[in-house]
């Protein structure tokens, strides 16, 4: 909430919110981010403005929320190493991981046996709850209390000791702890994973996956530009089918007075063999023309004897 302070919602029942409480602190400013412990419990929060309104180190707000309806403020931790605007935050491992503009990525160790007295006064500055085990100072040579330049945001939650830091000027900065810093963090389990979709998956499987995936996607992308390309270069041609059967040659009947070999026999004789009732008049035809051949070559013949100036 960043006008009332800590607010604390019931979201069970979407279209009926409630809230349970809104809780005010010392020097509020503008709430703006915060994470829970694993055990829910502990609430660590940052104020975005608080260092610039009150010119005091960064700033870390913890709270004890084992009673939702009654949040009660434990400490606020004021890191001694660092004056700049601290942005998100994100408790893994016993640990928090907060981006803090332009002093980078901080990690900061709990320590809940030091949790002072609730009784103590809430205005007390604390440096004892937290304790800063290691940085990565993304922005190096400045330290300015500003929200124009530096780290933004940074992801802790991996198995491998994978942390991934964005920057606003500078890019995206993929870290790897020191097996010394790990050495103090709680070891990596289910038990302690802050919810069940925040499950933790290796960035090696995380870039294996975009190594497959990428070039797939470009693979495909090529083959449907070069098919694009073909279909453009070589539109496809359009076909008619014509329904209509195409009429049958007959050759004795398209005025034609030439018959083939294959017609004559045809005509001569039926499937079975046996004459048809045609054959009567098919062979007085023949008959005739053995007649007219038979006298011709008897002519011939006889123009074979005459001497050959009367040949003619």
């Amino acid at each position: 909430n960043n006008t009332g302070g800590l607010g604390i919602f019931d979201m069970r029942d979407k279209s009926d919110i409630k809230m349970l409480s809104c809780t005010s602190y010392p020097q509020k400013s503008f709430p703006h981010q915060g994470w829970i412990n694993d055990e829910h419990t502990v609430f660590f929060m940052g104020d975005e403005q608080d260092e610039e309104l009150y010119h005091i180190h960064t700033t870390t707000l913890v709270w004890d929320v084992k009673n939702l309806r009654s949040p009660k403020l434990i400490t606020r931790w004021a890191n001694p190493s660092t004056s700049s605007v601290d942005h998100n935050l994100f408790y893994h491992r016993g640990a928090v991981f907060q981006s803090n503009y332009e002093s980078g990525l901080r990690i900061l160790k709990f320590n809940p046996d030091r949790i002072p007295d609730p009784s103590s006064d809430q205005d007390k500055i604390d440096t004892s709850i937290l304790e800063e085990i290691a940085y990565f100072d993304a922005t190096p040579g400045t330290d300015r209390v500003t929200m124009a330049r530096g780290s933004w945001g940074a992801w802790p939650f991996f198995d491998d000791g994978i942390v991934v830091l964005g920057t606003q000027q500078t890019g995206l900065f993929v870290l790897r702890m020191h097996e010394a810093v790990e050495a103090m963090l709680n070891p990596v389990s289910e038990e302690t994973t802050q919810t069940p979709r925040y499950r933790q998956y290796s960035l090696t499987k995380a870039l294996t996956a975009v190594y497959i995936i990428v070039p797939t996607l470009i693979g495909i992308i090529a083959a449907v530009s070069v098919i694009r390309y073909l279909y453009q270069k070589h539109p496809r041609h359009t076909f008619s089918f014509d329904p209509t059967p195409v009429p049958e040659f007959d050759p004795i009947s398209d005025g034609s007075d030439e018959i083939s070999l294959g017609e004559i026999d045809a005509l001569e004789t039926d499937d079975d063999g046996v004459g048809s009732p045609d054959d009567d008049a098919d062979n007085e035809v023949e008959g005739e023309v053995h007649d007219v051949l038979s006298d011709t070559c008897s002519n011939l013949d006889h123009l074979e004897d005459l001497p050959l100036r009367d040949r003619g």
